[in-house]
């Protein structure tokens, strides 16, 4: 990175702002995003804007007059100094975005399981984001990616965009350390290693509920109750909630493929579970409303309501 005077040029500012100053305002016209580093690369238009705040032109000395107030001077000196000093650091990061991007580069294509793969893709990712921050931003890339991917990780829903967050974190911060990079995905591996470790999500969270031995012939008594509910509920045209109807139908189609694979979890249960997840994980709240409508009839059915119980309940709140 030069610092200093830039070395004059009559023949290339003549240029510039002619022939350039032309060329810039009809590709600006033409182009969406033209000079904001879509064309040429972030960080090219990164770098560029450093070169631009480390040197000057010698034409500059003779634009300023006059006398100058001594506590302005100050202010200015200080201003000076504090970009130097974010300069620096961005240049830090930019530094730090190179070894990262070799890191991953590297590793990207390695015998790694997929949370790790994952995981050095968001790394990544961040990064590419760095470059989009302003020059003075104050923080060098890997705080930047330690702050971003710990508030990701404070407000995840999933568990495992929790366990690819640790793991980005933890690549980082042994990076931010100065070890070697061989030592740091050896690291990584042996820690990281899908249902061994015991912060890995569980993948499966029917093992929690498959506990009953009887749970698929309890299925198979419950799938019959929920039949003849939906086709009661079916024949009354006054009863209008056909997306929570067809919500409860996917999930029985769903149970269907349970049953082919003998997992001992019943109807009701397997209701529980699944529509609750879709509670928490939706964002829109007609759809939330929609989901909690059909867990309040399982948990009706669970409480041992009959057909003709839910059905009344149904028909005095749903009823057009």
């Amino acid at each position: 990175m030069k610092f200093g005077f830039r070395k004059p040029s009559f023949k290339r500012s003549l240029s510039a702002a002619t022939k350039g100053a032309a060329t810039r305002a009809l590709k600006k016209a033409i182009l969406p995003g033209y000079g904001k580093g879509y064309y040429t690369g972030y960080k090219k238009l990164a770098y560029n804007r450093l070169y631009s705040l480390t040197t000057a032109s010698v034409f500059d000395l003779f634009k300023s007059s006059g006398r100058k107030n001594p506590q302005n001077l100050m202010a200015q000196a200080a201003e000076i100094e504090e970009k130097k000093i974010a300069i620096s650091i961005r240049r830090e990061g930019l530094r730090q975005y190179d070894k990262v991007t070799d890191f991953v580069k590297e590793y990207q294509k390695d015998n790694l399981n997929k949370s790790i793969q994952n995981a050095l893709n968001r790394l990544q990712s961040y990064s590419n984001r760095y470059l989009n921050k302003g020059v003075y931003c104050g923080e060098n890339l890997y705080q930047f990616v330690l702050r971003s991917i710990g508030e990701l990780k404070e407000t995840a829903v999933k568990g495992i965009t929790k366990y690819e967050c640790t793991i980005v974190m933890d690549i980082v911060s042994q990076m931010e350390q100065g070890i070697d990079s061989h030592e740091v995905i050896e690291a990584v591996r042996v820690k990281y290693v899908e249902k061994k470790s015991a912060d890995f999500p569980q993948s499966d969270p029917l093992e929690e509920f498959a506990i009953n031995p009887n749970g698929v012939e309890e299925g198979r008594q419950q799938l019959e109750v929920f039949n003849d509910l939906s086709a009661k509920i079916s024949s009354n045209k006054h009863i209008f909630m056909p997306e929570v109807r067809i919500k409860l139908l996917n999930l029985v189609i769903k149970y269907y493929g349970l049953q082919r694979r003998k997992v001992c979890i019943n109807l009701y249960d397997y209701f529980e579970l699944e529509l609750s997840k879709k509670l928490l994980s939706s964002k829109r709240e007609i759809t939330k409303s929609e989901y909690q409508q059909a867990l309040d009839i399982v948990n009706l059915l669970k409480a041992g309501k009959t057909v003709d119980d839910v059905y009344e309940y149904l028909e005095k709140r749903y009823s057009r």
